[in-house]
């Protein structure tokens, strides 16, 4: 239990959000796994200074919703099981990117690894905001038809713009 901070009754306590805690530890697993590749769950742990426990916890979550892939077990002639190397899973999850300036629209379909899989180009001429909304929506629905992915496995969108 932590101190409540000042300022604050004199029976309040100052609470975690362990689901920050979670979301942001299952972020630094991904991101290792995506800058060093195949990855143990020991490297994981030493690498991102999470218990191995902590990482074994994260790695099945993003093993079954299937972020991460497992490879063949690893024999090094240790004891115990072999090690596993986990790698990313690209179609594991996807993101979306626009770009709106005077004279295009632009939507970029990315996967879990950041390649791109999918683009669509529209020609513009200064919409208004009144003018650019039904453009964005009209775009995505496009792209979201044709690009073939699975959209519930869609992470997030970002939209740029001057």
């Amino acid at each position: 239990m932590r101190k409540a901070p000042s300022g604050a009754g004199p029976n309040m306590v100052s609470g975690t959000n362990l689901e920050h805690a979670r979301s942001h530890n299952r972020r630094a697993v991904l991101e290792t796994v995506r800058l060093n590749g195949q990855l143990t769950r020991a490297d994981l742990a030493r690498l991102t200074a999470l218990t191995p426990q902590t990482v074994s916890n994260i790695a099945a979550e993003l093993l079954d919703a299937g972020m991460l892939l497992a490879g063949e077990p690893l024999r090094e002639g240790g004891r115990g099981q072999p090690a596993i190397p986990l790698s990313l899973n690209p179609d594991g999850a996807y993101a979306v990117g626009m770009q709106l300036d005077h004279q295009m629209l632009v939507a970029l379909a990315l996967d879990l690894s950041g390649q791109a899989r999918f683009r669509l180009e529209l020609a513009v001429d200064r919409p208004t905001p009144d003018e650019a909304l039904p453009l964005i929506a009209g775009l995505l629905q496009r792209l979201r038809q044709e690009s073939g992915l699975d959209w519930g496995r869609l992470l997030g969108l970002g939209l740029v713009m001057p």
